[in-house]
């Protein structure tokens, strides 16, 4: 089993018990090994990072942004709206054959870092792939949302808005989607 040890500088640390009995004593005992885990801890949270985060923008990556979606969409059949953001950076190969590598992970680096800026706690923003990048919000007006990213993109002028979509439900025009008929592949 696992637990906690704590040294002697009071800092605590996990640990891995083994017990075994020994019957080869009379009265039997109990031998313990005690094993210091924390180079484990820190190799299986950094294997849960990896498989759920995109390691150049530290965004949700697309299945962390799928399980998230979904668990926001079975709370919001229960009532409450939510609005999908998609941001496409058009011809973006272009900045990696013209300026370089790290001038096209800084630009994804900004892009993220304008999204993180707009997600409040129930939201998610995430890199879903190479230029891709998704934001969801839960119980907000879509078109404010819309309204207050393309100003976070155009603001000054320098930045152009290529690809930012507010899903909205056709039947009625509403910028907020009718949650009994969608789930996350229909929204993506």
């Amino acid at each position: 089993f696992e637990t906690v040890h704590r040294r002697k500088d009071g800092s605590l640390y996990p640990v891995e018990v083994r017990l075994q009995l020994s019957r080869t004593e009379n009265p039997p005992v109990f031998v313990a090994i005690i094993q210091d885990i924390t180079a484990r801890k820190h190799a299986e949270a950094r294997l849960v990072y990896l498989a759920n985060y995109d390691t150049l923008t530290d965004l949700p990556n697309r299945v962390l942004f799928h399980q998230k979606m979904e668990e926001t969409l079975a709370r919001t059949r229960r009532g409450g709206t939510i609005a999908v953001l998609s941001v496409d950076l058009d011809n973006f190969k272009s900045v990696n054959d013209t300026l370089g590598h790290p001038a096209g992970d800084a630009a994804l680096q900004t892009i993220a870092g304008i999204l993180e800026d707009l997600v409040r706690e129930n939201d998610t923003a995430a890199r879903i792939g190479g230029e891709e990048f998704e934001k969801y919000e839960r119980d907000s007006s879509a078109v404010g949302t819309f309204s207050l990213t393309r100003k976070c993109f155009s603001s000054d002028g320098s930045k152009d808005v290529r690809e930012i979509d507010v899903i909205k439900d056709d039947s009625q025009n509403n910028p907020f989607l009718d949650i009994q008929r969608k789930d996350v592949k229909d929204l993506i």
